[in-house]
């Protein structure tokens, strides 16, 4: 088998060649003081040729592991990668996002209904509803409402 070889010692390892493109993605997977990594080799840790070939199935297994790795690698720093902004909907795009705005404002609509004040989360669970009146609160006591160019105050 073209992968397996014997080290100075006479110990059997496997041996595989890795790709051009990935030997420097490789060296930085194992935290080599190399730049590239052009060969990835295992020991089998054994003299006997049989016993080599029965563990060669793992070892190689192994290396895959980190060739893939590598590949995962190249591929989350490849700027091709990237997925650019979309700029149009397809109809069946818009018409669920409009069934999740509509339902979205009936929750809330209900919620203002039954306990008289909108309870708002935010993304992280935060009380919204509740830096919105302290903010008001901080400014001034009364709420203002504007309409057109008049300024009517409440209260």
């Amino acid at each position: 088998m073209p992968y397996l070889v014997t080290n100075t010692a006479g110990v059997w390892c496997v041996q595989r060649k890795v790709p051009d493109r990935l030997q420097s993605a490789v060296a930085r997977v194992l935290d080599s003081k190399k730049p590239t990594q052009k060969y990835l080799k295992k020991s089998l840790g054994t003299k006997d040729r049989r016993e080599a070939n029965r563990r060669a199935t793992h070892a190689l297994a192994d290396l895959d592991r980190t060739i893939r790795a590598a590949e995962a690698l190249t591929q989350q720093q490849s700027p091709e990668s990237k997925v650019s902004p979309r700029s149009t909907l397809n109809d069946a795009e818009i018409k669920r996002m409009a069934e999740w705005v509509h339902a979205t404002t009936l929750k809330e609509d209900e919620a203002l209904r039954f306990s008289g004040r909108l309870e708002t989360t935010g993304p992280h669970g935060e009380n919204v509803n509740a830096d919105v009146v302290r903010g008001v609160l901080e400014r001034d006591q009364r709420p203002t409402v504007r309409r057109h160019d008049w300024i009517v105050e409440v209260g």
